[in-house]
């Protein structure tokens, strides 16, 4: 007889040795305690988690470090209780929080979260769009490369755009919380002052794409829960939208960062009359910060 001990918790069990990886120990996964009649803790769900998912009864973690120690030989004693009976009466209480099926008519009326995340997912794309036409022409006389790239930009945008209206219109989206959080990133990453923001034009520029790519970091972060989402949904075409947006969105992902990798040396490193405009800009800033203060 042996314990195995976790963080999480204990079970009191007998050892076999052998059939199976130097360092490892399995124990059967599930609750079972049908047919215990000694009230010890066996089962491994005792050393991994009392959280469950409420349909399937798995839980959350299925294997976890432990410590293994000997009980001496002829002892009876219970050293680890079962705790089994007190999780499932915590969920139980659990359950009763959500409705089922012979119960919709005593809660009110019921939505999805999906409606927002996908909403949010479709204004930020607008909102790409719009920093594609207004924003970034504004360095396009700085810089013709620039503006052939987002020219190119714009149109996988809106290739994006028209694959993703099917699916924004089959689940009924809201976007009004998005567009606050999409419009609200633009504006502090694309301030109007973005042109002589710095007196460099090629500064200005390797800021101008730093935004650009956190904008598109910010959609992708969409992609992270909507990928597993359309899976778990069944829906081929949903599915199908989140990997093309996926994978425009590694396109120009990786054209902005291609652009950032060339210009950053000469921008960074070569000396240049702007830089010593840029710090007296940054000394006069200060200066009246502190007089703002003041006042």
């Amino acid at each position: 007889m042996v314990t195995a001990e976790s963080r999480r918790g204990k079970i009191e069990v007998v050892a076999r040795v052998g059939d199976i990886q130097v360092g490892q120990v399995f124990t059967p996964i599930h609750y079972g305690y049908f047919d215990n009649h000694d009230g010890r803790a066996r089962a491994a769900n005792e050393l991994t988690q009392e959280r469950w998912d409420l349909v399937s009864k798995q839980p959350m973690f299925k294997s976890g470090a432990v410590r293994i120690g000997k009980i001496p030989p002829g002892e009876v004693k219970v050293h680890t209780r079962e705790q089994h009976s007190e999780t499932v009466r915590k969920l139980e209480d659990q359950r009763s929080q959500f409705p089922g099926p012979g119960d919709v008519h005593k809660h009110e009326k019921l939505g999805r979260i999906l409606e927002y995340w996908l909403g949010a997912t479709a204004t930020s794309f607008d909102t790409l769009q719009d920093i594609c036409d207004h924003v970034v022409p504004r360095v396009e006389g700085a810089d013709f490369e620039i503006g052939a790239g987002m020219r190119v930009m714009h149109r996988i945008t809106t290739a994006c755009l028209t694959r993703l209206k099917p699916i924004t219109q089959k689940y009924n989206i809201d976007e009004r919380l998005g567009h606050n959080i999409s419009t609200g990133l633009k504006d502090r990453l694309f301030p109007d002052a973005i042109v002589d923001f710095t007196g460099s034009p090629s500064y200005d520029v390797l800021i101008m794409l730093q935004g650009f790519y956190l904008f598109l970091g910010y959609i992708e972060a969409h992609m992270f829960a909507l990928q597993p989402t359309s899976q778990a949904a069944w829906d081929k075409d949903f599915n199908g939208c989140v990997e093309f947006l996926t994978q425009q969105l590694e396109r120009m992902k990786a054209w902005t960062k291609q652009q950032m990798h060339s210009r950053g040396p000469q921008t960074l490193l070569v000396p240049c009359r702007q830089a010593v405009g840029l710090r007296e800009r940054v000394e006069r800033k200060a200066r009246e910060g502190e007089e703002s203060a003041v006042m």
